[in-house]
C-alpha cells in the first residue's frame, strides 16, 4: 500500500480498536447486570419455595394424626438409644420432632 492507503488503514484499525474496547466495556456492564438479575432471581426462587412450604397440606395435619402415622410406620422391635431420635420422621422439622417425641409407641 502507498502512504495514503497505509494512513487510511491505520485510521480504520485505530477506530476498530476503539470500537472493540467500547464493546468490551459494554459486555462487562451487561454481564454485571445479568449477574445481579440472576442473584435476584435466586432470592425470589428461595422466597417462593420457603413460603410455598408454609402452605403445604402436611402442615395442616393434626398432631394426633401425625403420631398415629409415625407409630404405624415404625417397626415394633426398634430399640433406640437415649440420644437418638425415635424416628427418622423426627428429623424432618420441629413440628414433626415434637409429634414423634410425644409418641410413646416409638420409644
Amino acid at each position: 500500500p502507498n502512504a495514503f492507503e497505509s494512513k487510511m488503514l491505520r485510521d480504520v484499525l485505530l477506530q476498530a480498536g476503539s470500537d472493540l474496547a467500547q464493546l468490551d466495556s459494554e459486555i462487562d456492564r451487561v454481564q454485571a447486570v445479568r449477574e445481579a438479575l440472576c442473584q435476584k432471581r435466586q432470592a425470589l426462587l428461595k422466597f417462593i419455595a420457603e413460603h410455598n412450604a408454609i402452605l403445604a397440606p402436611i402442615r395442616r395435619l393434626p398432631p394426633e394424626l401425625l403420631t398415629d402415622i409415625f407409630a404405624r410406620c415404625s417397626p415394633p422391635s426398634m430399640l433406640w438409644q437415649e440420644q437418638e431420635a425415635p424416628s427418622p420422621c423426627a428429623q424432618v422439622c420441629a413440628g414433626w420432632r415434637k409429634a414423634a417425641v410425644s409418641t410413646q409407641q416409638l420409644w
